[in-house]
């Protein structure tokens, strides 16, 4: 008998400013993300955090991730003292796969940022690279910001993290090792994806309900909105700890709308007793 434990909330994804254009670079193999914005409120202390994720882009052969240094700028007015809240967990030895790999990253830290620009350093440490591939993002660790909330504010004004590419402008830029070819790689248009926020800790929906069931080897998740603005989609995320979650899916959002609505998603992928979702 499977134990099913529901997240309070649903991880809620949107994006506001996608690069634009054709890949720049042939060379490009993995695209960046950030996903899970969450601002915390402690009195008049508000904390900002945010997970870093990435995937190899559709079509590319698999890749063993190996050095990796993500850059972003972010707003001075607004947010201040970056942070590590949760370093890159997929390090390991897994025998249970086609390809047996091992991979062992130390140390995790900030040393090279400067000014507004955030430098999130993972070495590799020893063995050949965790393999990541185009069929869902990989977590690389959690970053957390003070929020630094005007006094004249009911809520937070709207602001972008931006990641560094290889255009001059944004110098220095983000890149990725690839453990077997010994070969870096740098974000190219189209391969990343910014995050513009508004109204800061308001959710672009009101959730009013969700629900997680279990239908024989399947578990079935559904949710229900009163209003929604600007929803492009939702992601659903699934934990076996409640600590370590991978993106499973995604469900389109109603956009902009006063109307209930009413969603679903089903997963048949249950690998363990205790599933949480998000």
């Amino acid at each position: 008998m499977k134990k099913i434990t529901k997240a309070i909330a649903l991880c809620i994804f949107f994006i506001a400013a996608l690069g634009s254009g054709l890949f720049a670079q042939s060379d490009s193999k993995f695209a960046v993300r950030f996903n899970g914005a969450d601002f915390v409120r402690d009195g008049a202390n508000c904390t900002f955090c945010f997970q870093l994720e990435i995937k190899a882009l559709e079509g590319e052969e698999t890749f063993f991730l190996s050095e990796q240094n993500y850059r972003f700028s972010y707003p001075r007015n607004l947010l201040a003292n970056p942070r590590i809240m949760q370093e890159l967990e997929i390090s390991g030895i897994n025998v249970d796969t086609p390809t047996e790999y091992t991979a062992f990253y130390e140390p995790h830290h900030l040393f090279g940022s400067i000014d507004t620009i955030v430098s999130y350093n993972v070495v590799l440490s020893g063995g050949t690279g965790y393999p990541i591939d185009d069929q869902r993002w990989y977590p690389v660790g959690k970053i957390a910001f003070d929020y630094n909330l005007p006094p004249d504010a009911s809520e937070p004004p709207c602001f972008e993290l931006k990641w560094h590419t290889h255009d001059p402008v944004d110098f220095p830029p983000t890149f990725i090792g690839e453990k077997s070819s010994g070969a870096l790689f740098e974000v190219t248009e189209g391969s990343y994806e910014n995050l513009e926020l508004c109204d800061g800790c308001a959710l672009p929906i009101e959730l009013s309900s969700f629900e997680a069931s279990d239908e024989g080897c399947a578990t079935t998740l559904t949710w229900a909105t009163e209003t929604e603005t600007d929803n492009e989609y939702f992601s659903i995320e699934k934990s076996a700890d409640g600590v370590r979650w991978i993106s499973i899916g995604t469900v389109p959002g109603a956009g902009t709308t006063e109307e209930p609505q009413y969603y679903s998603f089903t997963d048949k992928t249950i690998t363990s007793l205790s599933n949480y979702y998000r």
